[in-house]
């Protein structure tokens, strides 16, 4: 713990431009972000030599772990992209209409990677489908190899690896009070996988197993 930790505080500008299809058809939407932060809270991984002392108040001896720490930086700023797509289906027959297709990509820029290492892109999407009481989604999320530890002197540094997860939510209105429903995270139990970087991702430091979790219901309102 860092007893000196400030509150972080921060002003957002935000501008945004739409297109909408006729017919109902769906939209296009493109934003841009900026994020100016006062304090912005920076977390820190170091993993320390056997023989490597970490300054802290308790005196702790952490020669040879990995130590995770926050602080401070000074001043800070992240801008953004956004685009935005959805498409529905009226150009289909029948109940078919109802079936939309949508989509969202994201650019990120950092006024100092070292700041925040997170991802510089990320990308999500999906299915819906809504007919009389049938409900169904389906969503992805994609998001890259990217760095999140600090460079240290010889160069290996803690990389994140690519992710691609799964969603789905699907239920059913019997009447207006009661409705089934199944929902599912990560359906096909995509790990998450930390290693030695940039260039040896055979070097694994961390294997994250979440699993698929599902959610099967019944919900009713009396």
């Amino acid at each position: 713990p860092n007893p000196d930790l400030q509150p972080e505080h921060g002003r957002n500008l935000f501008f945004a431009a739409e297109y909408y299809f006729p017919k109902r058809a769906g939209f296009f939407t493109v934003t841009a972000t900026r994020r100016d932060l006062k304090n912005l809270i920076r977390s820190n991984t170091v993993t320390l030599e056997p023989d490597e002392d970490y300054p802290n108040q308790e005196n702790l001896d952490l020669r040879g772990f990995r130590v995770t720490s926050t602080d401070n930086v000074g001043k800070a700023h992240v801008s953004s992209m956004e685009f935005s797509y959805r498409q529905n289906m009226v150009f289909l027959p029948g109940m078919w209409q109802r079936l939309s297709v949508f989509a969202n990509y994201t650019i990120l820029h950092y006024d100092n990677y070292e700041n925040f290492r997170r991802p510089e892109n990320l990308t999500s999407g999906g299915v819906s489908f809504d007919h009389r009481g049938l409900s169904f989604r389906w969503n992805f999320v994609w998001v890259p190899i990217h760095r999140r530890g600090a460079i240290p002197a010889n160069g290996w540094v803690t990389m994140t690896g690519e992710r691609l997860s799964h969603d789905m939510q699907l239920g059913y209105r019997f009447s207006p009070r009661v409705s089934v429903f199944v929902n599912a995270r990560n359906i096909f139990n995509r790990p998450q996988r930390n290693y030695w970087g940039p260039t040896r991702s055979d070097l694994v430091i961390g294997h994250s197993d979440y699993g698929a979790i599902w959610t099967v219901g019944l919900r009713g309102q009396f």
